[in-house]
């Protein structure tokens, strides 16, 4: 992590135990049940935003997360480090599912990331500062 900017850092690690929080309050799931939203705390989150990929609102989108928060969902997300050391949410480390592009997120700049679309919509792949609230930074 020593090439890492403190900005990165602090957003990684910010990004870390939210994840970590969020696995801690959904925990223990049912074997075999695919669950999109979960009520830990008495409130309702959408796991990857509250998506549908067959409609056209793909995962880790802002429109999946638009809809969660009009919602007052809280999110789940995922998030990796970009070859130029960005972070971007996006659940797999490759883009072949989401963007039918066989290439792995670090080993892309951002940049080049911006260029690809999710499930063939108008939706790209977010950095992280984007889809959190400012006042989570």
């Amino acid at each position: 992590m020593g090439n890492i900017s403190k900005k990165a850092r602090h957003l990684l690690h910010t990004a870390f135990f939210l994840q970590l929080g969020f696995l801690f309050a959904t925990a223990p799931r049912i074997p075999g049940r695919r669950q999109k939203v979960w009520e830990p705390f008495g409130k309702n989150f959408a796991h990857r935003g509250l998506h549908d990929n067959s409609w056209g609102i793909p995962e880790n989108s802002m429109m999946a997360f638009k809809r969660a928060v009009d919602r007052n969902y809280g999110i789940e997300l995922d998030v990796h480090l970009t070859a130029d050391q960005q972070l971007v949410v996006h659940h797999d480390e490759s883009l072949y599912r989401m963007c039918h592009i066989d290439r792995k997120i670090e080993r892309t700049t951002l940049k080049e990331l911006r260029t690809y679309h999710l499930l063939n919509t108008e939706e790209t792949i977010p950095t992280l500062s984007r889809a959190l609230p400012d006042r989570i930074l």
